[in-house]
């Protein structure tokens, strides 16, 4: 006993020791020996570094304070460490004087300071932190990334005696494969036998800091550094994580409980929209920025979707671990989410009503109250009634983006709306539908490919892109989905040409591959992904060994990259392909629409381009050959594994981001892209698309299918007929 009271009057704890405090007589040694630690930080329950210690050595009860730097040596024991976790934090750096500096050495204090006096504040943007050598840290080699995201952190100017992390904008997936720039800046060093961090690294769980895996070497050497005893394996514990880990066995429910809080993450997350945060939006775009930190959304149960949706979270993370919303409303996300919500009416009867009705105040805000069709009142709007009748403006961002249109968002904007009038049971929306296809048939060639993208005001006689051949652009991310919806509406209508012109397009992106297409900046594997749901629909049309000799070679490439998770591994260059995409170097990160991955080795999916549409395409190949079935099932576990859960976050609570590896099992990836990074979310895109086709899944179909019964077929032949006059004089 007289041993225990020695050492917990050390300490400053009661004499009494209870049984939970008990220790081994080494480990009493061993902290005997080292001297008491003092850990200064702002909150007692908010320091993860101070809840891992205090997990790591239950009986050592350790507390915090907020006392200075310079009072904490002064008031210290020879030995003792002291942790000074960024009291002032982002605000005021810690003060480390030469004096503090003197007694530490005097009393062979072991110190750890972040966010030391050393330098300006800066905000950090695309920085992330390097290991400058082997042999510093357990399981980290020199050149690996750790992402800290969008911290404020001190550009070191003075001389330091190691530096243990560098912090610079380097490209790379795990390792900074050009080295470290001259502009790098200390991030993890030493100096005067003091251990400093430029930033705060003991809020690593709170500011998510990724990869989970990794952190915890750097965690150790810390704690290593100041003498705290570590008893067993260090862990994150990352607020954010994936709902199922990749071995275990999926409830029978667990696609359908996917789906349900997929969608409701729409409410919960406030992107779909009410009165004040739009006009909050208004006053950001009067300022040039598109992005909004709003507070949680508390009254997710009032929002009705009648005044839209918003596009999605940026990657960026902040210092309590939110991220901003992108406030922009696009026709295409609107629509997206309409065809979302009007699927969960149909697999979920619990929320049947309540879907049923913000997915059809979602599409009549997007295409009627909104303004997102152009004008048909004559004389009015941007080339009302004339060569753009029909087409989809792309997005509220600006008076410029309300007049342009890009042929994959009204493409996409128009199958969505079809699957939301198929899962409601309504044709409400069958004029938009068929005017949409129209309109945009006419900015179609004789070979099917047409402009991706034009402005409605520099672009006017569509007379002379239908009635001439239009230069291929052998890339099936921007323009293949326009023909599965020509041959849509070929099916339901009749229509020659809209046969014609996708079969035209389809023969020569096929007898084109792969040595003239050309990866995205995203990639390979999108281009094969998305060339699976025009292949699948031609089959539907024409069902000949030519056509699925053309789906099956498609399908066999794409399975090549397929992982045992059901994910399929991105692809930057490939043999007989006309280039890569990779970022080339340090100055070019950040700065360009970027792929997930370096090489074509790195574990990365990406949930935005490759995945979602994967998804689509072999669920629709499925059901016409049931070889298939089984890649597509196995995607759609993936994504009911890797969906997003948190209790600290409700806002991303449900989510899909944009990058998932199958690795690590976490998001992580190059976070390169210019505005779509590893973390964000998209409303459209990937939300949508992914809580649809997992709920055709569960309801064993196809969109073709579905789409093409008598009731909808008949609606639409009549749409057809009479507006086919009209855009074809």
């Amino acid at each position: 006993y007289s041993f225990c009271t020695l050492l917990n009057k050390k300490r400053g704890y009661p004499e009494r020791v209870t049984g939970a405090q008990k220790m081994s007589v080494a480990t009493l040694f061993a902290i005997l020996a080292t001297g008491a630690v003092q850990f200064l930080c702002n909150d007692d329950g908010g320091n993860d570094l101070l809840q891992l210690a205090r997990k790591m050595n239950p009986q050592s009860k350790y507390g915090c304070s907020t006392i200075s730097l310079g009072d904490a040596v002064s008031v210290s024991s020879p030995g003792d460490s002291i942790l000074a976790l960024g009291v002032g934090y982002p605000d005021t750096a810690t003060v480390v004087s030469s004096a503090v500096q003197q007694q530490i050495k005097q009393k062979n204090l072991k110190v750890y300071v972040e966010f030391p006096d050393m330098g300006p504040i800066v905000n950090a943007t695309l920085q992330r932190a390097v290991v400058s050598k082997d042999g510093i840290f357990d399981n980290l080699k020199s050149m690996d990334l750790l992402n800290t995201h969008a911290i404020p952190y001190i550009s070191v100017t003075e001389p330091v005696t190691d530096t243990l992390l560098h912090f610079a904008k380097v490209a790379g997936y795990d390792a900074a494969v050009y080295g470290v720039p001259n502009t790098a800046t200390p991030f993890l060093f030493t100096n005067n036998d003091i251990l400093y961090t430029s930033a705060v690294i003991s809020r690593f769980n709170t500011m998510r800091f990724a990869p989970t895996s990794k952190w915890p070497s750097v965690l150790k050497l810390i704690l290593n550094f100041v003498n705290v005893p570590i008893t067993k394996d260090l862990q994150c514990n990352p607020p954010v994580y994936p709902a199922y880990n990749p071995t275990a066995v999926l409830p029978t429910t667990a696609k359908k409980n996917a789906v349900t809080l997929g969608v409701n993450w729409y409410l919960s997350s406030g992107m779909i929209t009410d009165q004040p945060r739009i006009m909050s939006s208004i006053k950001l775009k009067s300022q040039d920025n598109a992005r909004l930190w709003f507070p949680l959304q508390n009254n997710s149960n009032k929002l009705t979707g009648k005044l839209g949706v918003f596009e999605g979270h940026a990657s960026t993370i902040n210092l309590q671990g939110r991220q901003p919303t992108g406030v922009n409303i696009r026709n295409d996300c609107n629509c997206e989410t309409a065809m979302a919500f009007a699927a969960l009416s149909v697999v979920d009867k619990n929320e049947t009503l309540r879907a049923k009705s913000i997915s059809t105040n979602i599409l009549n805000y997007i295409w009627i109250h909104g303004g997102y069709s152009t004008s048909w009142m004559p004389s009015i709007g941007v080339n009302a009634n004339g060569s753009w009748l029909g087409v989809m403006p792309w997005s509220s961002a600006s008076s410029t983006t309300a007049h342009e249109m890009y042929k994959d968002e009204n493409a996409r904007g128009i199958l969505a709306a079809i699957s939301t009038s198929v899962f409601l049971n309504d044709n409400r929306w069958m004029t938009q539908i068929v005017a949409g296809v129209l309109g945009n048939l006419r900015w179609t060639g004789t070979n099917g490919f047409g402009p991706s993208h034009a402005t409605f005001t520099e672009q006017t006689n569509w007379q002379a892109v239908y009635s001439n051949t239009y230069p291929p652009q052998y890339t099936p991310h921007y323009q293949s989905y326009i023909w599965a919806l020509y041959l849509w509406g070929y099916k339901v209508s009749g229509y020659q040409p809209l046969y014609d012109r996708a079969y035209a397009a389809i023969k020569i992106m096929m007898e084109n591959y792969p040595h003239n297409w050309i990866p995205t900046s995203n990639g390979i594997t999108v281009q094969r992904a998305r060339m699976i749901l025009p292949l699948s629909w031609l089959v539907r049309v024409n069902d000949t060994n030519q056509t699925r000799g053309w789906l099956d070679l498609m399908i066999t490439g794409l399975m090549t990259r397929q992982q045992p998770c059901g994910a399929f591994m991105e692809e930057v260059s490939a043999a007989g392909w006309k280039r890569a995409t990779r970022v080339p170097n340090n100055d070019n990160y950040g700065t360009f629409e970027a792929p997930l991955n370096q090489e074509n080795t790195d574990p990365v999916s990406d949930l935005l381009y490759t995945q979602n549409f994967a998804l689509v395409g072999l669920q629709e190949a499925a059901q016409i050959d049931a070889k298939y079935k089984n890649a597509a099932d196995k995607l759609g576990d993936f994504f009911t594994r890797v969906q997003a859960r948190s209790v600290i976050h409700p806002d991303l609570d449900g989510a899909y981001f944009r990058a998932f590896d199958f690795t690590k099992w976490e998001v992580w990836a190059s976070d390169a892209d210019s505005g779509w990074g590893a973390w964000c979310t998209e409303t459209g895109w990937i939300q949508s698309w992914v809580t649809t086709y997992l709920s055709i899944q569960i309801m064993n179909t196809s969109l073709w299918d579905l789409s093409t019964q008598p009731t909808m077929a008949e609606r639409a032949s009549v749409e057809f007929e009479e507006w086919l006059p009209v855009f074809f004089p």
